[in-house]
């Protein structure tokens, strides 16, 4: 096994308000650490690229634990909050899901209607979080004691609901501090840059994790000219979802013509586009098909070919090597250039399979970067 040295990294984001914000002041300056003397070592720099909910930001927090030094004691504070204020939120969705037709009046038992009254008037506050009173655990615990609101469907909700709704007991203990899986189930919002850096022997790998909404992939191409590699996270259930949800069918069209464009597609163009950017044309780029947890139970209830780009697939509906096979032919023949891709299929909460994953990729890393520098010498 590669041995791995954790190191302090000059720190070049924040976390404010559960979202990760760049700082600004150093958002076009290499960071450094100054324990390490970087000049005698390898630096291979990382862009990691992908839409909002790909789960890239929980791969760069995963990897950071395993090869970097993970949240310090005032970051976990900060997850703290933000891991409460995700039940709240998750709470208020599934909620909105039992709104009855009239529009006001939410299906619960009627020794729960004041708790859900409850947590569906909170309001998040000016810091950016929902107040987790005792109160507020309190009615949380109440209604996900109940057995009809653990039975409702949740495919619309974060893929974080179930995690975390099973540990409401254990989130509203005063003495509470996140574990590490807490903090990878966590939903935090990228915005603009976040770096982090860590040491695998000898190798310094610095990278980059930039938001993944339209607003954000307008300064995706700052970091082409830098990048040694850029990690392409494309999340596997984004088949099935859309801006406003779940893939429906649409009784009054044909099959091909109800198809709306779904999150995959639009990751895909985006991949494309990466794949034949002239700025890129000496990194490796490596596609990692993310959520392969949620994919394995997702295509129980939603085939592929309900996504336009996987209409043709043929195979068995909830084969998974079928499908994932058929998915990964069909996105790198997209691609309308000839390079070299990797593709890798992914957990980002699995330890086993992320740690084994970047063993891997940091070889295929070094290898490219040495290719290119024999290319240029």
């Amino acid at each position: 096994r590669r041995t791995s040295e954790r190191v302090r990294a000059e720190p070049s984001f924040r976390l404010s308000m559960g979202i990760c914000f760049s700082d600004e002041n150093r958002e076009a300056r290499r960071v450094r650490n100054p324990e390490m003397d970087t000049t005698t070592r390898n630096i291979y720099r990382l862009l990691v690229l992908g839409v909002s909910n790909s789960g890239k930001s929980t791969l760069c927090r995963h990897l950071t634990y395993l090869f970097g030094e993970g949240p310090g004691r005032a970051e976990l504070q900060l997850y703290k909050r933000i891991i409460r204020s995700n039940v709240v939120e998750l709470t208020r969705q599934i909620l909105k899901l039992r709104i009855k037709p009239d529009g006001k009046t939410i299906d619960v038992k009627p020794e729960l209607v004041k708790s859900a009254e409850y947590i569906m008037s909170s309001e998040v506050e000016s810091n950016g979080f929902y107040d987790f009173t005792k109160e507020m655990s309190r009615e949380l615990i109440k209604i996900w004691e109940d057995d009809d609101i653990r039975e409702t469907k949740m495919d619309n909700i974060g893929d974080n609901a179930t995690y975390f709704l099973s540990r409401i007991n254990v989130l509203a203990l005063s003495g509470y501090s996140p574990s590490p899986a807490d903090v990878l189930h966590s939903r935090v919002r990228s915005v603009g840059f976040g770096r982090h850096i860590f040491r695998v022997g000898n190798n310094i790998f610095e990278m980059t994790d930039v938001g993944g909404d339209s607003s954000d992939r307008r300064k995706w191409s700052r970091g082409y000219s830098m990048a040694t590699s850029v990690l392409y996270v494309m999340s596997l259930t984004s088949y099935s979802e859309t801006g406003s949800g779940l893939v429906r069918e649409n009784p009054q069209k044909s099959e091909e013509e109800s198809l709306p464009v779904t999150v995959m597609e639009q990751s895909i163009s985006l991949f494309k586009d990466i794949c034949e950017e002239s700025k890129l044309r000496n990194a490796s780029i490596i596609l990692f098909l993310n959520k392969r947890d949620i994919f394995k139970e997702r295509i129980k209830q939603i085939p592929i070919r309900k996504c336009r780009a996987f209409a043709g697939y043929d195979g068995p509906e909830d084969d998974y090597k079928s499908c994932i096979e058929y998915m990964k032919k069909t996105i790198l023949s997209r691609i309308g250039v000839e390079r070299n891709l990797y593709v890798y299929v992914t957990c980002a909460v699995d330890e086993r399979n992320v740690r084994r994953i970047f063993e891997s990729v940091s070889d295929t890393v070094r290898t490219k970067a040495l290719e290119v520098v024999g290319t240029l010498s």
